[in-house]
């Protein structure tokens, strides 16, 4: 269990309190007063708008919470398991492919040394029989030792070929600003011990390398990636407008400031959705910005003077973490047709 992230992720717990809190009051305080003073009617069409408003930002909530935000450790397993079945480097069993622990276990122990078996000569065009299993395969030191050497060798007698890449490297550099750099590489992680791709950043407290990572929320308790950026973007929407709802509501109920102050409980209910409604409010504002322009928070600083990764239209960068249907938009569930898969990005150096 990871407790860093089980404490970072005690507040998600005050967001479901708070957000049951107002319903309460909403319910049991401001419902019987409307009907006093309004009538039936009103008090009903108030109370159906609330209740539609605490069930999606709840709903978005938990979405965001028990979602994957994108472990690339998932996406380097299947794609090594299809990698290894192509070249029947293991025996795949007739069952459910996914719920074999024993292939993620094979994965997981070969897939750093997977291009070292398939290049051991000194050409470097070794071919691998496929009745050897992948148990026989560089299993002594001497075998990883000796591969060494031979990397060791031919980056001897190929100097120009290292060169000529950095060459290009510098020229792609070039085609970009100094702060946004970092985002178009693919890179390594010391800690997951893999390739990452570009926009994709290891997160302290998951653990975990999170492909296309806005920031790591307390009040949701997850991580917010590629997999739920969409959902907490609900969250705030839903909430957003929860909070405000409730905020005019309770207050307009009130005659008078005084009146509003003599139910404490009353009063700190809307207190408290003032309060978020300003907060979420800001923050609501924020995503929407960064959505338009196709970058996370992470990025806000390296890609906000030129940004390779736009589309070219709001729409199209809306579309890219939203999805293409936009009636799926604000709603919290999985877009029927995805634009984004986390790991292949698009870079346009239009400027």
């Amino acid at each position: 269990m990871n407790l860093k992230k089980l404490l970072f992720g005690l507040p998600s717990l005050l967001s479901v309190a708070f957000t049951l809190f107002i319903c309460y009051i909403f319910y049991f305080n401001f419902i019987p007063l409307q009907v006093k003073k309004h009538g039936l009617a009103s008090a009903w069409i108030l109370g159906v708008i609330h209740t539609f408003l605490a069930i999606m930002t709840l709903w978005s909530l938990f979405k965001t919470m028990l979602s994957d935000p994108g472990n690339y450790m998932q996406v380097v397993q299947k794609l090594n398991k299809k990698h290894y079945e192509r070249n029947n480097l293991i025996s795949l069993p007739s069952n459910d492919l996914e719920s074999s622990t024993q292939i993620n276990n094979d994965i997981n122990d070969h897939s750093s040394d997977s291009t070292d078996e398939l290049d051991q000569t000194h050409g470097g065009s070794s071919q691998l029989d496929f009745d050897e299993s992948i148990e026989t395969v560089n299993t002594s030191t001497s075998s990883a030792n000796q591969t060494v050497e031979q990397r060791s060798h031919r980056s001897k007698i190929a100097p120009k070929v290292d060169e000529k890449w950095q060459d290009q490297e510098d020229q792609i550099d070039q085609m970009f600003s100094e702060g946004c750099r970092s985002f178009i590489r693919f890179r390594y992680c010391h800690k997951c011990k893999q390739v990452k791709p570009p926009r994709t950043h290891h997160c302290s407290v998951c653990n975990q390398c999170v492909m296309r990572m806005d920031h790591h929320c307390p009040w949701v308790g997850n991580c917010v990636g590629v997999n739920n950026h969409k959902y907490f973007y609900n969250f705030l929407f839903y909430s957003f407008l929860g909070t405000s709802h409730a905020f005019i509501a309770l207050f307009c109920a009130k005659n008078s400031i005084n009146e509003f102050q003599r139910d404490i409980l009353y009063m700190l209910a809307g207190v408290i959705s003032l309060a978020f409604s300003i907060s979420i409010g800001i923050l609501f504002a924020t995503h929407t910005f960064i959505l338009m322009k196709n970058y996370s928070t992470i990025e806000m600083g390296g890609l906000m003077p030129k940004n390779p990764f736009s589309k070219g239209s709001i729409r199209a960068n809306l579309e890219y973490t939203l999805g293409k249907d936009w009636r799926y938009w604000f709603i919290p569930i999985e877009s029927p047709q995805r634009a984004c898969d986390g790991y292949n990005h698009s870079v346009v150096p239009s400027y």
